[in-house]
């Protein structure tokens, strides 16, 4: 389940770790918001289709944001920590 929190500013936002692998073979870890999207399930934040990119923070690779391209994703699991 999503981290369902108010910042200080008032935004609301439910962040959950996710892996995902590209077609290309790499897997990446990070944190993806889903009230951006007024979302509630992960699942539903990846049957998006109005929405080609996802911003994937904290990523476990050199970066630190990712944009990644929905089109280019194998899979998508929700990471337990």
């Amino acid at each position: 389940m999503g981290k369902v929190q108010v910042t200080r500013k008032g935004r609301i936002v439910n962040v959950y770790k996710v892996r995902v692998k590209l077609i290309n073979g790499d897997e990446i870890c990070g944190i993806v918001n889903i009230a951006d999207y007024d979302c509630e399930r992960l699942s539903d934040f990846f049957a998006l289709e109005s929405n080609s990119y996802i911003i994937m923070n904290k990523c476990d690779n050199e970066h630190k944001t990712m944009f990644i391209n929905r089109n280019h994703i194998v899979w998508a699991v929700p990471v337990n920590d």
